[in-house]
């Protein structure tokens, strides 16, 4: 009888349960894209909407943001970013990867497949404290201090990356020498 009471309660609850892909999109929609030039204002629905779900539910969000933020970081689209001969910023790359998860499923799926269309003038860093601010304003703490398992940063993809991957780790370095 509880099991049917807890289903019941949370179907009557405006707390749902747990994330998921689709509902990290449904988040991502609620972007208010009206309001571009004031990063705030274009996070404040997609930051109302996250935070109504479980502090295990905003954490779930931040691990598919960083997911789909790393499955970009690749040479591939780095290329595209980034002409041959011209500067290239390791957090300009991340922003623009960010765009591409702001403008949505559709588009982050193309170019997913399609490395050639990363966008070069495009960049939403904003997107990175989604979860963060939701979180806040979930729990009223400051201080957020969850990090998702995949990084994100460019060049951690050992597999968009191959050889020039960055590698971190207690076994890629030899062990201090202690005198």
């Amino acid at each position: 009888m509880k099991e049917f009471a807890d289903f019941i309660a949370e179907r009557m609850s405006d707390t749902p349960a747990e994330m998921d892909e689709n509902r990290f999109w449904g988040i991502i929609g609620q972007l208010d894209w009206k309001e571009e030039g004031d990063d705030n204002a274009v996070l404040a629905p997609a930051i109302a909407a996250l935070s109504h779900f479980p502090e295990t539910g905003i954490r779930a969000f931040a691990d598919i943001q960083a997911k789909l933020l790393y499955q970009l970081d690749g040479k591939s689209y780095a290329d595209a970013y980034a002409a041959e001969g011209d500067y290239f910023s390791a957090d300009g790359f991340l922003y623009a990867r960010c765009a591409v998860v702001a403008n949505g499923r559709e588009i982050y799926y193309r170019i997913l497949s399609h490395p050639e269309e990363m966008p070069q003038d495009m960049e939403f860093e904003a997107l990175l404290y989604l979860p963060e601010q939701a979180w806040q304003l979930r729990t009223g703490k400051e201080e957020w201090d969850y990090f998702p398992p995949f990084n994100y940063e460019a060049g951690f993809n050992e597999e968009g990356w191959g050889p020039l991957a960055i590698i971190l780790g207690c076994n890629t370095l030899p062990a201090p020498q202690i005198p």
